[in-house]
């Protein structure tokens, strides 16, 4: 399996990833903060179009069969203080990133399925992102 993870460098991305790649999986982890010395690693912010189509680029034609959609912040402000500007940016990330980068896999993720396997889109989303 060659999977996608959004947000792969920390906290539950990076044990996800982890587990994954102990179960055999190729993992390719899309974040804004990646380990140069990991080739899976790429650099990308999933709310800028040309910095997602970099990313599809280097991706190529791998057959994804999994995309893990777990990019996310939580600025970790009361609801009811915080500033809108605030509160629209983590949306944008949260949710919209998500659909984003789906809709940009959407053509690899069905061709997959239909030369392979089914192809399985996660998206999590927790308190702290």
């Amino acid at each position: 399996d060659v999977v996608v993870i959004t947000g792969g460098s920390g906290g539950i991305g990076s044990a996800l990833r982890r587990e994954l790649r102990e179960r055999g999986a190729k993992v390719i982890n899309l974040d804004i903060s990646i380990d140069p010395k990991d080739p899976d690693d790429i650099e990308c912010d999933i709310l800028n179009a040309e910095s997602v189509k970099s990313a599809m680029d280097i991706i190529g034609a791998q057959k994804i069969t999994i995309l893990i959609n777990n990019a996310g912040r939580y600025n970790g402000e009361n609801f009811a203080e915080s500033e809108k500007c605030r509160f629209e940016a983590t949306i944008a990330l949260n949710f919209f990133g998500a659909v984003n980068l789906t809709r940009m896999l959407l053509s690899n993720l069905q061709n997959s399925a239909i030369s392979d396997q089914k192809s399985v889109i996660v998206n999590i989303g927790s308190c702290l992102g």
